[in-house]
Parts: structure tokens; sequence; C-alpha cells
């Protein structure tokens, strides 16, 4: 493939140059739903990262669904619990939601092989 050819399919599949991300409210009211990968992004297993817990918060009280996805093998349940410990909410299934806050909701691999398995494919 000659060099200007494949530089034009680039510019063409990236037409904006990447933008740095340094803080989740700067894209947040471009979306209405925000899928977080939940390891290394928002807490590290232990504790919520700093800034984490209100960040999410954040887009919530702004009326936007926030997905957190996870490839763990832990079920849905599981994860719901652990978010609920870090200090992040409401989350899905809470029988309290604040008013206007749309409640975290969560995607684990776990739950698709366990959904796959059930249905028999």
């Amino acid at each position: 493939m000659n060099t200007a050819f494949f530089m034009l399919l680039l510019m063409l599949i990236a037409p904006t140059p990447a933008m740095l991300l340094t803080n989740l409210m700067t894209v947040a009211d471009r979306y209405d739903c925000l899928l977080l990968d939940q390891f290394g992004v928002i807490h590290d297993g232990k504790h919520a990262y700093p800034g984490a817990v209100a960040a999410v918060s954040e887009v919530q009280r702004r009326g936007k669904k926030v997905c957190v996805i996870s490839n763990s093998s832990r079920r849905k349940h599981d994860t719901l619990a652990r978010l609920r410990s870090l200090g992040f909410g409401p989350c899905e299934g809470d029988a309290e939601l604040r008013e206007g806050m749309q409640p975290i909701s969560v995607v684990t691999s776990g739950d698709l092989v366990f959904e796959g398995l059930k249905a028999g494919d």
C-alpha cells in the first residue's frame, strides 16, 4: 500500500486527533450513557480511586446512565456489592434511589457466560 493512500485512510478513520481525557466531566455531557471499566479505572479492587466516587455521582446527578463493565468472572450481584462497599451508588436494585439519578448498572463477563450456558449456547 502506498504511503499517501495509507495516510489518507488513517485520516478518514480518525478525522480528529486523539484527545487526552483528564476529567470525566469533559466528555460526560456529550453522551447519554457512560461505559466505565471497573478495575484500574474507578477502583483498584480494595479502594475507590480519589475523586472516582464523586465523579460517577456527578454523572448520575446529571441524569446520565452509568454502566460499569468488567471482564471479571464474578456475577453482577457481587460486583454491585463491591461498588456499594466502595461508596458508589445508587446502584440497580437499591431500595432507595436519589431523585433524578440513574442507578449504576453492571455487565460482567461472568454473567454473560452464565446466561450463555443457561441458554444452551
